[in-house]
């Protein structure tokens, strides 16, 4: 089943006409790379809804193929995501049948493989390396060098306050809506996350930001530098998830789920 985004209509427009024109100029490979719940997901998505409304004969793909990279294993990830393999149990008998439709297709094939490690670099750079088909790869890891890289940066302010106020529903107030999407630095899914928490229990943006802040929450709270940063700043947002499950009010098996 083909994914669907949940973007609204204006978000991620650069990074997403960025790839339209990379995919469409018959370039093999693009890399989404950020960190994790920054939209590299929704991103991918968001391509393939676009490439739906445009002519083959104009894109040159006529088949998209949608690969969730699972268990560190590349060759069943891909295997498990085509329709044409998914049911079919011997692995090596699934991976010839893959390899087939490769071949059939060639570079009129684009296969999307979200959120691939970087322990199976050489084995993607490998499968590039003998099919024709063209390749979108969402990472955390700032690696695979040979790819045509697009970064994705947190949104800006008035982008996080568009998304906010799109999944908010409660009376609107973009000066305190601002203040609450500053303390997760516009990272895209806490500030989707709190526009709905806030609209799920009802309470006003002032009330929500003063329950927020007497909780301690904020992702940033000092000046981070390091080469692991971004790695950093990813405990920092799953250690103020936590935080934000206390404010409403979960229980420890809740916060696990």
């Amino acid at each position: 089943k083909r994914p669907k985004s949940s973007f609204h209509k204006e978000s991620r427009k650069g990074e997403l006409d960025q790839l339209i024109q990379i995919l469409r100029q018959n370039e093999k490979i693009g890399l989404l790379n950020g960190i994790g719940g920054i939209g590299k997901t929704e991103i991918a998505k968001k391509v393939i809804n676009k490439l739906e409304n445009i002519l083959s004969v104009d894109s040159g793909i006529e088949r998209i193929a949608w690969i969730n990279y699972q268990d560190r294993n590349l060759k069943l990830s891909i295997c498990k995501g085509l329709f044409e393999t998914r049911n079919i149990d011997d692995i090596n008998q699934a991976w010839g049948k893959s390899l087939s439709l490769f071949r059939q297709y060639k570079d009129k094939m684009l296969i999307v493989i979200d959120n691939i490690e970087e322990s199976v670099e050489d084995e993607f750079l490998k499968l590039v390396e003998h099919t024709k088909c063209r390749f979108l790869i969402t990472s955390r890891w700032d690696g695979f060098h040979v790819l045509k890289k697009i970064p994705v940066e947190e949104l800006s302010l008035e982008e996080s306050l568009s998304l906010f106020n799109y999944y908010y529903t409660g009376r609107k107030n973009n000066l305190i809506a601002s203040e609450i999407i500053q303390l997760v630095e516009c990272h895209t899914v806490m500030v989707e996350l709190l526009a709905k928490i806030a609209a799920t229990e009802e309470w006003t943006l002032n009330e929500f930001k003063q329950r927020l802040v007497c909780a301690g929450f904020k992702v940033s709270e000092e000046e981070v530098s390091s080469s692991h940063s971004e790695l950093k700043k990813e405990r920092k947002v799953i250690e103020q998830l936590k935080i934000l499950y206390k404010v409403i009010g979960c229980n420890r098996e809740e916060e696990q789920l």
